[in-house]
């Protein structure tokens, strides 16, 4: 976001331990990323992670409203 100087981060989403999704390296400039839909059917344990390849101490990382949706 425009909060932070230049970071490389990479985002993925795990269930039961298992990597679902990666996004590859983002720089924070990228504008208009398209959104990422996943079936987590069954899945017991979710977790949104975040790893840079730099120190966090000068900025952060976000994941811009998460959704998850149940369908019966």
């Amino acid at each position: 976001d425009n909060e932070v100087g230049k970071i490389q981060a990479s985002f993925q989403v795990w269930g039961d331990g298992i990597e679902l999704w990666s996004s590859g390296i983002h720089t924070g400039s990228e504008r208009n990323l398209e959104p990422v839909e996943l079936d987590i059917s069954g899945v017991k344990l979710l977790s949104l992670r975040a790893n840079t390849t730099e120190s966090l101490v000068d900025g952060h990382v976000d994941w811009v409203n998460p959704i998850i949706t149940i369908n019966n």
